[in-house]
């Protein structure tokens, strides 16, 4: 009996120390809490930090190799108080992304404390990494709802589309990069620089099951002043491989849903509702994740809030598997991959004083870690 307990306590013991080994700290921060990460082409590393406490320093940074962190693109832009111009400015930056192209995208839904937009500033904004300068600023008012809450994004230079997701109100939002014309069943449309829409509204795929019981780290999250627990909407989303496939998620259930692009055009927006909803296909009980990432063999990365994990799912097998769980992946955010690493940012949002009757429940610095994903 004795042995049998030694040899488990053992077993127990590599199997930790090789699931712990595989994480590399890139970079914490013992003060504010970051949310998102982008790698460049040439391993410039870009981290966000949402406004979602009092205690606020920049919105967006660049971390430098010494492990310093830098305003991003300047400190001007990261100066945003109440009552200032939001023009030029990070109001509450949520997501960055960098593409193929190697431009970075930032998502500001411009939703400090994630309450209501202010003044209709939210917007994605794409960065020129070469001359760190503005090429583009997309603005939302019109389309997104003031309470929504714009989360990710991904680019498709296939269609010339951006998409994000909605995670308050649910939806997945459809922006034009460039002016497009195209003939539809014998009409020409035209489709203007930065025309927006907003698909799936309402439907079942973008909103969270009520019925599934969320549970981050074994414990409940409720909101403040309520016994009611936490829903987010759709939240996590990547792109296939090959571009043809949008796959995105309700955070606090465990679904995956995905729909070829070719629904999502502008020109699909008025198409029947009922015709869209059948064009979704639904993977079943995948995992509870925030934030997702693809790789060049079709794999999706994604986060398991309840198990403080991280899980590879290939949809071509569909076989899921678990990359590394480590007790230091405190609510796993967001992902990014450059060569042969996984990045992920870990936010730790079950420990927010909002979710804790006021009070902050962290105990260790916001993290960014790395893995390798081949030996």
């Amino acid at each position: 009996m004795i042995k049998k307990l030694y040899l488990g306590f053992v077993l127990a013991w590599v199997f930790t120390a090789c699931q712990t080994d595989k994480l590399e700290l890139v970079f914490a921060d013992n003060t504010y809490q970051f949310t998102g990460v982008a790698v460049s082409q040439e391993g410039r590393i870009f981290v966000n930090y949402p406004y979602w406490q009092a205690e606020k320093k920049y919105a967006l940074v660049e971390v430098l190799q010494s492990g310093e962190a830098i305003p991003y693109p300047d400190a001007s832009w990261n100066d945003w108080q109440f009552g200032m111009d939001t023009k030029e400015k990070w109001v509450c930056v949520q997501a960055v992304y960098v593409d193929e192209k190697n431009i970075l995208w930032v998502v500001d839904p411009a939703a400090p404390f994630l309450d209501k937009v202010v003044d209709k500033s939210y917007k994605l904004v794409a960065f020129d990494l070469t001359k760190n300068q503005v090429l583009e600023e997309y603005h939302l008012q019109g389309i997104v709802a003031e309470n929504g809450y714009i989360n990710d994004v991904r680019i498709d230079y296939r269609k010339n589309l951006a998409y994000l997701t909605n995670s308050n109100t649910g939806g997945i939002v459809v922006i034009n990069l460039k002016d497009t014309s195209m003939r539809v069943n014998g009409n020409e449309l035209f489709f203007a620089k930065g025309e927006t829409r907003e698909f799936l509204k309402g439907t079942n795929f973008v909103l969270s099951d009520t019925n599934y019981h969320f549970k981050p780290n074994k414990g409940d999250i409720l909101r403040n002043g309520e016994n009611k627990a936490v829903r987010v909407q759709s939240d996590g989303i990547t792109l296939s491989a090959d571009g043809k496939t949008l796959f995105f998620k309700p955070l606090t259930d465990d679904k995956l849903y995905s729909i070829h692009t070719d629904f999502l055009g502008l020109e699909e927006f008025e198409t029947c509702d009922e015709f869209k909803v059948s064009q979704v296909k639904d993977w079943g009980h995948i995992s509870t994740s925030d934030g997702m990432a693809t790789d060049a063999q079709g794999n999706i990365y994604l986060g398991d809030l309840e198990n403080n994990a991280i899980v590879v799912f290939n949809p071509a097998t569909q076989i899921k598997k678990v990359l590394v769980q480590d007790e230091r992946l405190q609510w796993a955010d967001s992902f990014a991959i450059h060569g042969d690493y996984l990045y992920v940012a870990c936010s730790q949002i079950h420990h927010l004083p909002r979710f804790n009757q006021g009070k902050s429940t962290r105990t260790t610095p916001y993290q960014l870690f790395k893995i390798k994903l081949k030996s």
